[in-house]
């Protein structure tokens, strides 16, 4: 049992250095997230409305095509 807390003793403590090293970075990327994320969510809601519209037009313009024949 030793011997196996000693063995993962070191991947433990890995984890607790990579573990503190994201919270961090994280803390120091928030001064840039709080612009980044805004702009990054603006961007897909948009790239969504914009896809939405595209496929509608497709609909729309598919039906048309319809009646014709």
């Amino acid at each position: 049992m030793k011997e196996f807390i000693q063995q993962n003793s070191d991947e433990l403590w890995t984890f607790t250095i990579l573990g503190t090293d994201c919270i961090v970075g994280v803390m120091a990327a928030a001064s840039i997230w709080s612009t980044f994320v805004p702009l990054v969510i603006t961007g897909f809601v948009i790239t969504v409305v914009l896809l939405i519209i595209q496929l509608r037009e497709y609909e729309n313009g598919f039906d048309y095509a319809m009646k014709l024949e």
